[in-house]
């Protein structure tokens, strides 16, 4: 479960603060990518805590706004505008559907420490956790401070 779960995590995660390759995925795979670790951890609900599932709607409540209407995509809680000046020309328009407006969009370093205390926990949970404090993952690049 941990790799099955912590490599799609990671990839949400990158593309979120702009690190490793965030680039590489369009808004339709971060949006797929909740699907496929929604049912991952609905599916795997019964060998964790009870807080397991908390924690991780909790840690997609953040990134994703669900709940806008039948057969509505999740909405992505990150701003477009970043990564539309990142992709140029190969930028197609009609990705700006797949991103939340007008209301309060989380910054990478909050995704930065919520992601590692996700992180710890499932360790944690799966017996082979951190002792102490979560290690925070990568330093975020300079031009989303």
């Amino acid at each position: 479960m941990a790799q099955e779960y912590g490599e799609p995590l990671n990839d949400v995660f990158c593309y979120y603060t702009y690190v490793g390759g965030w680039k590489e995925k369009r808004p339709s795979d971060i949006v797929a990518l909740k699907r496929k670790l929604d049912k991952i951890a609905y599916v795997n609900q019964p060998i964790f805590p009870g807080e397991f599932i908390k924690r991780h709607n909790d840690f997609m409540d953040l990134l994703y706004k669900t709940h806008k209407g039948w057969g509505v995509d999740a909405k992505l809680k990150t701003k477009y505008e970043r990564r539309k000046e990142a992709f140029g020309p190969e930028w197609k328009e009609q990705w700006q559907v797949y991103f939340l407006t007008g209301e309060r969009i989380p910054e990478p370093e909050e995704v930065r420490e919520a992601y590692a205390e996700h992180q710890a926990y499932i360790a944690t949970t799966i017996g082979i956790g951190l002792q102490g404090a979560p290690n925070v993952p990568a330093v975020l690049p300079i031009n989303v401070r």
